[in-house]
């Protein structure tokens, strides 16, 4: 288990050092807010090396103000109103 640990922190440590440092928050399906969308990808892949499920992307900005942009839009639709 201590091996696990080692492997685990020598594969965090090597990948964060590729990360850049640009701050774009984004939240994790886990709940958590990351610096941007490599990090994330660095907590997902640690956790799937433990066995865990993958973390994605939830939404683009902290978890605790919400979503910073729209995750996705809806094409426009005809007029809704009904006519006589």
């Amino acid at each position: 288990m201590k091996f696990l640990g080692v492997l685990l922190l020598i594969v965090v440590i090597s990948t964060v050092r590729a990360c850049y440092l640009v701050y774009f928050p984004v939240c994790g399906t886990d709940g958590k807010t990351y610096r941007n969308d490599c990090y994330l990808k660095i907590a997902s892949n640690a956790a799937d090396l433990i066995g865990l499920d993958p973390i994605q992307i939830k939404f683009y900005g902290t978890c605790e103000k919400g979503p910073s942009r729209p995750i996705f839009t809806l094409p426009p639709t005809a007029s809704t109103t009904p006519k006589p």
